[in-house]
């Protein structure tokens, strides 16, 4: 079991001269084949990369589709952070799937009804409260940290 479970997506951002002479930035995470996007400003580029990560996440959440885990971040990329409505169900499926647990699994370790928990794995149980998510990592073997990151 991995002391921490990190889901922030190494990117790599190249800036590039357009036909016109203008320039754009254009970003790629190499864990996630296909996912790239641009922006007219390095802070655009930015904000356009987590908008197409969460997406990317959210669809192989609801697909239930292999998730890769992040790679380690190259001193070349800069980290690109899901939103917490995708980290959270998305470090649940990884925590899970880490041990070898089934949704019945962890479900019956929380005492609630299988479908609940798919819910809350699956992102689509809205309201969820801090005990919910806490009691969920701790039946994991895991401690949930509240972490701001920098935009």
């Amino acid at each position: 079991m991995k002391d921490n479970l990190n889901i922030s997506y190494p990117a790599t951002i190249a800036e590039e001269k357009q036909d016109d002479g203008t320039v754009c930035y254009v970003i790629s995470f190499r864990d996630l084949a296909g996912c790239n996007t641009y922006g007219d400003t390095y802070e655009e580029a930015k904000a356009m990369a987590k908008e197409a990560l969460d997406l990317l996440l959210e669809c192989m959440l609801a697909d239930n589709d292999e998730i890769p885990a992040p790679s380690t971040r190259k001193t070349t990329e800069i980290a690109i952070y899901p939103s917490p409505k995708i980290a959270v169900p998305l470090l649940l499926k990884l925590a899970r799937e880490e041990q070898n647990k089934t949704i019945t699994n962890i479900a019956s370790l929380l005492d609630v009804p299988y479908q609940n928990y798919q819910m809350l794995e699956k992102g689509k149980r809205k309201n969820v409260t801090i005990s919910t998510l806490t009691k969920a990592f701790n039946a994991l073997g895991y401690e949930a940290e509240i972490v701001l990151h920098k935009m």
